[in-house]
């Protein structure tokens, strides 16, 4: 049989949880999470957190969560990371 593809095109600094199923010809935006398990059916854009089946937009990602993810990120190459 005949089988079609479309390719899918995922932003810079994405996140995607585990098992996380992205379907064919879907863009995925700069700067976002998408939530383990979750079925992208459709475009998602920049800067979101997005989750479920069929993944939709939860909230906008606004500062303070890049802040948390700064303060994380500096713990690990202060405690953890060994070179």
């Amino acid at each position: 049989g005949l089988e079609l593809g479309y390719p899918i095109t995922i932003g810079d600094n994405v996140w995607l949880g585990g098992n996380v199923v992205v379907n064919p010809g879907v863009t995925i935006g700069n700067n976002t999470v998408i939530g383990s398990g979750s079925v992208v059916v459709k475009d998602i854009p920049s800067d979101v957190l997005a989750a479920g089946n069929p993944a939709k937009v939860i909230r906008k990602l606004t500062e303070e969560d890049y802040n948390i993810w700064e303060k994380h990120k500096q713990f690990y190459y202060d405690n953890i990371k060994k070179d």
